[in-house]
């Protein structure tokens, strides 16, 4: 069983500009991970949105211990 999943369908700063699109990985107990990519792949908005600290989130963070939906109405994006 996965401690960790994630499901981001689309993460950025407003709607409208989009960082990220469909990211799904999930980590198993145990495992030791590496985000690794050029820059502007992603890597650090990957994070961001595991963290809710994107505005502008469609996105699902489930793990063993604690679910939790992300959504855009649940943001406010200022101009």
């Amino acid at each position: 069983m996965p401690l960790v999943t994630v499901n981001i369908q689309a993460a950025g700063y407003e709607p409208s500009n989009r960082m990220i699109e469909d990211v799904t990985f999930h980590i198993n107990s145990g495992e030791l991970i590496g985000l690794i990519g050029a820059n502007g792949a992603g890597k650090s908005s990957t994070i961001k949105s595991m963290l809710g600290l994107i505005p502008f989130m469609e996105s699902i963070i489930k793990s063993s211990i604690v679910t939790c939906r992300i959504c855009a109405s649940l943001y406010s994006v200022s101009a």
